[in-house]
């Protein structure tokens, strides 16, 4: 009967062990319970504010061009094409009438020129031709002037 004390002495040990073992347990499940688990999140905020800056960057260079486009648009006149067309076809009229009418003034100014001078050739040679003293002196003049 000794050996069944022995083992029953053993037994009691070791379920006293093992009931230690499981309130070992369970308070460390309750200390994993209770304790808050977390993570480590710095360097996905960094990354997070790193794009937000680069992303407000871009709006604000974004709205600052298309500021600049509706300061230049509104600063721009629009004309319908219409009166561009109608201007410039107004423009070429009076640039080629205007031309048209320097060369008809410089020809008609020739022909009057030319007219005048054969009037007065033909005026001076008349003159010239009822005085026979006069011709006489102005071949004498015409001869000293060829030597």
């Amino acid at each position: 009967m000794a050996k069944i004390e022995v083992l029953t002495e053993l037994l009691v040990d070791e379920l006293n062990e093992f009931q230690k073992g499981i309130k070992t347990l369970e308070s460390v499940n309750d200390n994993i319970k209770k304790a808050k688990i977390e993570p480590n999140l710095s360097n996905l905020n960094q990354c997070l504010t790193d794009f937000t800056n680069q992303q407000k960057r871009f709006i604000e260079n974004q709205n600052s061009i298309l500021k600049s486009i509706d300061k230049n648009r509104a600063n721009r006149n629009s004309y319908p094409n219409w009166l561009l067309g109608l201007l410039s076809t107004v423009l070429i009229g009076f640039i080629v009438f205007s031309i048209y009418a320097f060369y008809s003034v410089q020809h008609h100014e020739n022909t009057l020129v030319e007219s005048g001078r054969q009037e007065a050739i033909t005026y001076f040679q008349s003159f010239i031709n009822s005085k026979a003293s006069i011709l006489e002196e102005y071949k004498s003049w015409k001869q000293s002037k060829s030597k």
